[in-house]
């Protein structure tokens, strides 16, 4: 048949990935979402009163983007072109940013052995 063109489809598995860590950069992103809640908090406060509602909606939404922008991300790497990419934790996927693949994430708990002492003792199942 003429004019029918056949589409390569590529199978990419489910990739495991640890929830995003407490690092420096998690940490400003972290400080980054307390401020866009303060934002928020704000914006709603000003929203109660007739004079400043409209500066009160610009905080509100303000406030939401601070915050969706500065949630924790993991590194995932595409395994159809190895590049690096972020992903957010409330993502069940990601789309490669170079080669454009879709890529599907199982998050998977921090291991115990790998968290710290006052962590394991306090939640440690008896």
């Amino acid at each position: 048949m003429e004019g029918v063109f056949e589409m390569e489809t590529k199978n990419i598995e489910i990739i495991e990935v640890e929830k995003p860590r407490m690092n420096l950069a998690n940490l400003t992103r972290s400080f980054g979402m307390l401020i866009g809640l303060i934002i928020f908090g704000v914006g709603l406060v000003m929203c109660l009163s007739i004079v400043l509602i409209i500066p009160g909606l610009f905080g509100v939404l303000t406030g939401l983007v601070v915050m969706a922008l500065n949630i924790p991300k993991a590194i995932v790497t595409c395994p159809a072109c190895e590049f690096d990419n972020k992903a957010n934790s409330t993502n069940n996927n990601v789309e490669c940013e170079r080669c454009k693949t879709n890529i599907p994430i199982k998050w998977k708990e921090e291991e115990r052995s790998k968290r710290g002492f006052w962590t394991r003792s306090i939640f440690e199942k008896k």
